[in-house]
């Protein structure tokens, strides 16, 4: 007590520079120290809480206990009853028993929790000591451990079969999600997951040597749902893919109804209008109408940014000046990512502004999030940015790009928020068109003049997924209220 009361005493402290009149901030509850270090003071009870790397969990936790009647207003959509958060799902929750401690158990939770490798156990003498101090024999082949884990794998797949047996037998059926997915070693897989009405089950990685074509991926799910004793025709609903043009095909080729992911569809959107990508036009029922991730791995940085509307190519020189804007500042960014002298010249700044280090992010063409980032990033270390490249004369950016940058940064969060609700479980058809129709309306009252162009792109990517069963589910839902994008 006496080490705080002679902290408050040596320390001024004032309104936080941003966040001190934002009622929904923590920050309009506390004042910070004014040499920057890293406490706060409680403006109702004078109390000096430590708040290290700029976290404020234990100012949320003063003031529920200690000062409830102005805990910080929620935000309006979590007061929503049908805003219900996403419970993330942890690779541990399926296996059968976390009390199981059997050696096989152990290993299991260690290689796919932990990511120990088979060798590790072998290798380790250190891990080996510990395992063997607690009444495990522990075998010296990688080849015996890896024999152990399958089958405790194989011991979990019976039981998820029994499961979904269980949901089979009392009339359930069920829709599929899946996609392609490429590991660091360079091997193709097909990812599965299966749904219920109140249920869902990753059915694994299903492994393929050779082109992924429509056939091969039917192939696939055929022999995937065949060792959990399901057919593809008679007992799966509907499959939810991207819009690549082999996942189309997918869709022709079987009998459950096929949506495209709507997700996807704003992803590209975003690609189409801010980065520069391979002249081509689009159709509704082409079945190459999609981009997948592989068009944008070469992309060259002096392309010509082409939107198309119709056939026809137009050039919009808003866009191109944009465009040029963001590889400004990708230039920026890879400057102090690629020296560790110049970073140090700009985290001594970033020190002084935000009591931590704080690395800038690059992005990928193939994320449109990771631009997001980027952008966010960028604009968060803006002061400190500026100062570092005037030491080390760097070109930086005019107040107006900079300007147009913190416009793209609020259109991206509108449309970040819209996918992230478009991505939940308790998402349906109905719903994703609430949620799509209330972005465009916030994406149109954006005065920036890109806004009307990403609107014109988002509109048209949602045309190419949504069909009649969106209308067949918005109204059984709500017959007096049918959103049209």
């Amino acid at each position: 007590m006496s080490e705080t009361a002679s902290c408050s005493n040596a320390q001024s402290f004032v309104p936080h520079d941003t966040k001190a009149n934002d009622a929904k901030s923590v920050w309009s509850h506390y004042l910070v120290a004014r040499d920057k270090s890293e406490v706060a003071k409680c403006k109702k009870c004078n109390k000096i809480l430590q708040t290290k790397g700029g976290s404020t969990k234990g100012l949320h936790t003063h003031l529920k206990t200690h000062n409830s009647n102005i805990v910080p207003k929620r935000d309006e959509r979590d007061e929503s009853p049908e805003h219900v958060p996403c419970k993330q799902q942890k690779i541990a929750n399926f296996f059968p028993s976390k009390a199981q401690n059997t050696l096989e158990a152990m290993l299991a939770r260690m290689t796919a929790v932990d990511g120990f490798t088979f060798s590790a156990f072998v290798k380790s003498a250190d891990l080996r000591q510990l395992m063997i101090s607690n009444g495990f024999h522990v075998p010296r082949s990688r080849e015996t451990i890896r024999s152990m884990v399958l089958n405790y794998q194989k011991g979990i797949q019976k039981n998820v079969m029994e499961e979904i047996q269980k949901f089979h037998r009392d009339g359930e059926r069920f829709s599929l999600v899946f996609d392609e997915w490429t590991s660091i070693s360079n091997k193709h897989y097909l990812n599965i997951n299966m749904f219920s009405k109140s249920k869902f089950w990753n059915l694994g990685l299903v492994r393929y040597k050779c082109s992924m074509t429509a056939e091969v991926c039917v192939e696939k799910l055929e022999e995937r749902l065949l060792d959990f004793q399901l057919n593809l025709n008679k007992n799966i609903v509907a499959i939810t893919t991207d819009g690549a043009s082999t996942m189309i095909k997918v869709g022709r080729l079987i009998e459950p109804y096929q949506q495209l992911c709507f997700a996807h569809g704003l992803q590209l959107a975003i690609i189409d209008v801010l980065y520069k990508i391979e002249s081509r036009p689009t159709t509704l029922n082409e079945a190459d109408c999609d981009y997948s991730d592989d068009d944008f791995e070469d992309l060259d940085e002096d392309d010509g940014l082409i939107i198309y509307n119709g056939s026809e190519p137009v050039k919009y020189t808003e866009k191109n000046d944009l465009n040029l804007i963001i590889t400004k500042v990708c230039k920026i960014v890879r400057i102090f990512r690629k020296s560790p002298t110049k970073n140090d010249a700009l985290q001594k700044y970033v020190k002084t502004e935000h009591n931590k280090e704080m690395k800038l992010i690059l992005d990928c063409k193939t994320r449109w999030s990771s631009l997001l980032e980027m952008l966010q990033r960028f604009v968060l270390l803006e002061t400190s940015i500026r100062k570092a490249t005037i030491d080390l004369k760097i070109t930086y950016l005019q107040s107006s790009e900079m300007k147009i940058i913190k416009e793209v940064v609020s259109l991206l969060q509108t449309i970040k928020v819209t996918i992230e609700a478009l991505c939940s479980r308790e998402m349906n058809l109905h719903k994703c068109d609430v949620a799509l129709h209330l972005m465009l309306e916030e994406i149109k009252q954006n005065k920036f003049s890109l806004s009307r162009i990403l609107v014109s792109k988002i509109i048209e990517r949602i045309k190419q997924r949504r069909t009649i069963m969106s209308d067949v589910f918005s109204f059984l839902t709500n017959p007096n209220n049918i959103y049209e994008v």
